[in-house]
Order: structure tokens, then sequence, then C-alpha cells
């Protein structure tokens, strides 16, 4: 395993499937600040738990939503590049 140190502070994390490795996975970017959102049919009990603290969108994986959610990665990059200009 590669351990990595990122600031996830307010930075949008998608979480795919809503059982119990979902909610293992969720709990440490909550506490790092991360805004979760987690794309399942079905969520778990502990995960419903949670609502106030992550945003459920309620529908099965599609290829689209990953496209969709490259394209706007890109789009913040191409911000963020520009901001490391010296």
């Amino acid at each position: 395993m590669y351990a990595m140190n990122l600031d996830l502070t307010n930075r949008i994390c998608i979480i795919i499937g809503g059982g119990q490795v979902a909610f293992r996975k969720i709990l440490p970017l909550i506490e790092s600040g991360a805004i979760v959102k987690i794309i399942a049919p079905e969520i778990c009990d502990e995960i419903r738990e949670l609502e106030s603290k992550v945003q459920w969108i309620q529908q099965k994986f599609s290829e689209e939503i990953f496209q969709n959610f490259f394209r706007s990665c890109r789009e913040i990059f191409r911000r963020d590049e520009s901001s490391f200009k010296t």
C-alpha cells in the first residue's frame, strides 16, 4: 500500500457504493474535512447516520457520472495551474 499526505479540506471526494467498506473509507475523509459524496442506490445504516455530513446521490454508478466528474476535475486543475506559475 502507498500512503499519501493530502490536504482534503473542502475537496470533493466521491465514494462509489454504500456498504460497510464505503463506511470505513468515509470516516477518515470526513475527519480530514473533505466534502464526501456517495453514489449508491442504497446505503447501510451506518452511512445513513452520517447523512448530515455527506451527500448521498441515490443512483447506480454509471460511466457518465465518472466522465462528468473528471471533466470537472480538469477544469479545476487548469485554474489551479495558473496559481503555481511564477
